[in-house]
């Protein structure tokens, strides 16, 4: 197998996937090529371009799990709802900030949902499309884990507590 380190401009700086050092990339995509630090084979891809049809699909992690998501994805601009949300918690039921938590909360993780794996793609260096799509997978799992932890919470405090009393 031979790998293209001779003969092409290096001048994109990427962060290799496996050593985590900031390395020069050739800028072009398709292009096979060995990390100095390391030695592991590299792939460029285009980001700018098209987003592989492979992972246009629907993203369950993104949408359940938002922000936590997305800060650990690359993708920053879900953070927007945490100020929501303390105003939510600190305010006693004032409805117009329930009301836009809710709309804001539940239109962002549709947002996310829809595109996620298209942002996500664009803001990381990925080994492969196949690799995304793993790390993707275990976001779903781990938000499917919360949803159901919280559902069963949700449940037996239904069935045990007595809630009438707290007003």
């Amino acid at each position: 197998m031979s790998y293209t380190n001779e003969n092409k401009s290096y001048t994109e700086r990427v962060q290799c996937p496996y050593c985590r050092e900031v390395i020069k990339a050739p800028n072009q995509p398709d292009v096979t090529f060995l990390c100095p630090n390391c030695g592991r084979e590299l792939i460029t891809y285009d980001k700018e371009g098209e987003v592989p049809q492979n992972i246009k699909k629907w993203n369950w992690g993104a949408f359940f799990l938002t922000w936590i998501w997305g800060v650990m994805n690359g993708v920053y601009w879900p953070l927007i709802t945490i100020p929501f949300g303390f105003l939510f918690v600190v305010t006693d039921s004032l409805f117009i900030v329930d009301f836009l938590w809710c709309v804001i909360s539940i239109g962002m993780g549709i947002a996310l949902g829809i595109n996620g794996n298209k942002w996500a793609w664009k803001a990381k260096y990925w080994r492969s499309t196949a690799d995304f799509l793993r790390v993707q997978r275990k976001w779903t799992i781990a938000a499917l884990w919360v949803v159901a932890i919280g559902f069963i919470i949700t449940v037996i405090c239904t069935l045990f507590f007595d809630f009438s009393n707290l007003h």
